[in-house]
């Protein structure tokens, strides 16, 4: 499936409507949904980049495809589309639900939290516990169970289908710090800065895929057919970092990622976007992981066919996978001004290095 974009670039950036962050911000927390759930979101995320790409397509896998077109080497942008969430497993006589998670999970921050389901019925995370059987010390979605917040008389009416998926309920919350604080904020962060990207780009010369990714949480299934299928010379991802107190914190600047578990950036990529924060003057942080629950996107995505080098652009993100994630709304503005500058200053000059 694809759309047609205007075919100029620059004409259109004069003429169409500037997002700001905050209308952006609500409108994909709105549209957002678990992996495999992403059909509300992607069509969000349609109706808001339709002027800013020369093409826009849709995969097989549901990936949406954001082409600005150029005649230099192909560069892959990547923002997920997904985010964690719930999908529903059983029903029982006494109207409790059943649910396993999609992504990773603190699971023993899960009782209490409010969830919404698809169809808009809301409800809250329960234990399993009695007199009987009292709360486990590790807990696991086996031992828990949705409530639905509708009286005893109702229950029966809004009783959810085997496989509906669900969401933390939204609320969004600004403190006084200027931090926003609210659910699935790390699912959004990379779209928010593609999106400010797509609009505040005048000139590429590189050949520009945004790809805003399918299910991303469940083992980065999406990118690794886009890239597969691109076969990009360069891939950026746009992603939400784990703040962690001293090292890496919101209202700080964006991250430039250098290592994680599984794979080691690839340089030229990361002394780019060093060059573009240096030539848009924003303050950036260094994001380096030993260890910690990420999944190796990173590398399928430098393994895919003959290689691909890879590089990530973090936006720092506390309470992160929780139903309290908070981020500094600047941080994704200057993450956006940075790979601007990146992507205006192009690969090709990276590649005329590498071939002498």
């Amino acid at each position: 499936m694809t759309f047609t974009g205007y075919q100029n670039c620059l004409y259109k950036k004069r003429v169409c409507v500037m997002y700001n962050l905050t209308t952006l911000q609500n409108e994909l927390l709105q549209g957002v949904g678990p992996s495999g759930f992403e059909d509300n979101l992607r069509a969000t995320l349609v109706r808001l980049l339709q002027p800013y790409a020369d093409e826009i397509s849709i995969d097989t896998l549901g990936n949406l495809i954001c082409r600005r077109k150029g005649s230099g080497p192909k560069i892959v942008i990547d923002a997920q589309m997904d985010t964690i969430g719930f999908v529903v497993s059983g029903v029982d006589g006494s109207g409790k639900i059943s649910f396993v998670p999609l992504g990773n999970h603190n699971i023993d921050l899960l009782s209490g939290e409010k969830v919404q389901l698809e169809g808009g019925t809301c409800a809250e995370i329960q234990l399993r516990t009695s007199e009987k059987t009292p709360a486990p010390e590790k807990q696991s979605c086996h031992d828990m169970f949705l409530c639905p917040d509708v009286c005893n008389d109702c229950v029966q009416q809004v009783l959810p289908n085997v496989g509906t998926p669900a969401v933390f309920k939204q609320r969004v919350v600004t403190q006084e710090d200027g931090l926003v604080q609210a659910p699935h904020l790390s699912g959004v962060c990379g779209a928010m800065t593609a999106i400010l990207t797509m609009q505040q780009l005048d000139f590429c010369p590189n050949d520009l895929y945004f790809v805003f990714s399918v299910q991303s949480e469940v083992g980065f299934r999406g990118i690794r057919s886009a890239v597969y299928n691109l076969e990009p010379y360069a891939y950026i991802r746009l992603a939400a970092a784990q703040a962690i107190d001293a090292t890496l914190r919101p209202s700080m600047g964006p991250a430039i990622a250098y290592k994680n578990e599984y794979a080691v950036w690839n340089a030229e990529i990361i002394d780019a976007l060093w060059q573009g924060a240096e030539k848009a003057d924003i303050t950036c942080q260094y994001k380096v992981n030993e260890t910690g629950a990420v999944l190796p996107n990173e590398v399928c995505v430098q393994l895919s066919r003959g290689g691909v080098a890879a590089g990530e652009l973090a936006i720092p993100v506390l309470g992160y996978h929780t139903a309290q994630e908070c981020y500094c709304p600047q941080d994704v503005v200057h993450a956006a001004k940075v790979l601007c500058a990146t992507l205006e200053s192009g690969f090709n000059a990276i590649l005329d290095v590498k071939i002498k």
